[in-house]
C-alpha cells in the first residue's frame, strides 16, 4: 500500500476537532472550559496501546489511538486542538505530515 494515499475505503471514522476556551469568573480565575467545534472529517482510527500506571495511590489507564486522514489546506488540525471520537475527547500529541508531501495526516491522541 502507498503511505501518501488512503482508500476512501478506509475513511469509516467521523472526528470532530474542537478549540477549547478558558472564561475568567468574577474572581479572574478559570472557571469554565468551553469547546467550540472547528471541523469534522472522516479519518481511520487504530487503537495503538493501553498503557496501565499507578501512581499517587492511583491506577490510570492512558490509551493511545492513531488517526489517519486527508490532508485539506484549511482543515488541518493542531496540538492545542481536541478530537473527539465516539463521544470521547482526546488530546492530540502528535502529528505527523507523512513525507512532507501535503497528502496524508498521522496523528497520535491519547485518552486519560
Amino acid at each position: 500500500m502507498d503511505i501518501l494515499s488512503i482508500n476512501a475505503g478506509e475513511l469509516r471514522d467521523s472526528i470532530e476537532f474542537y478549540t477549547a476556551s478558558s472564561t475568567k469568573d468574577d474572581g479572574g480565575g478559570y472557571a469554565a472550559s468551553t469547546k467550540t467545534l472547528a471541523f469534522s472529517m472522516l479519518a481511520k482510527v487504530v487503537p495503538k496501546s493501553s498503557k496501565k500506571t499507578y501512581e499517587g495511590g492511583k491506577v490510570e489507564y492512558t490509551d493511545t489511538w492513531e488517526i489517519k486522514m486527508r490532508y485539506e489546506t484549511g482543515r488541518v488540525p493542531n496540538e492545542s486542538y481536541k478530537v473527539k471520537y465516539k463521544d470521547e475527547f482526546f488530546s492530540i500529541i502528535g502529528i505527523e505530515n507523512v513525507l512532507n508531501r501535503d497528502l496524508v495526516l498521522k496523528l497520535t491522541i491519547v485518552k486519560k
